[in-house]
């Protein structure tokens, strides 16, 4: 199949839950599933991290929002999505993860 035939599939993420997440973000740097139950969905949380970042940029702050998928001792794959401003680097973002989630990293 082409590329060109390929839709990319578009969540519908409603604005208050960007709102939401941006507050969480401000607040402790990090959003999780705990936050939002759908950041499991890998696609979807692609989506709402470059919304989270767009709403960000509009309000002309700058922080650097990231997105990680981290696999943990139990099999589980999960995300976080972080302000590299206040979790600076990927592993204290996976620990941050772990801690919260109550999961044990490798």
């Amino acid at each position: 199949m082409a590329a060109a035939n390929v839709a990319e599939k578009v969540a519908k993420i409603d604005s208050a839950l960007v709102d939401q997440a941006v507050k969480l973000i401000k607040e402790k740097g990090y959003v999780t599933r705990k936050d939002f139950a759908k950041l499991q969905d890998d696609d979807w949380a692609k989506q709402f991290t470059t919304q989270i970042s767009d709403a960000f940029h509009a309000a002309d702050e700058a922080p650097y929002i990231y997105y990680e998928r981290f696999d943990f001792l139990d099999h589980e794959i999960t995300g976080i999505i972080f302000d590299m401003d206040q979790l600076k680097t990927r592993v204290a973002a996976g620990q941050k993860l772990g801690e919260v989630l109550g999961l044990k990293s490798f």
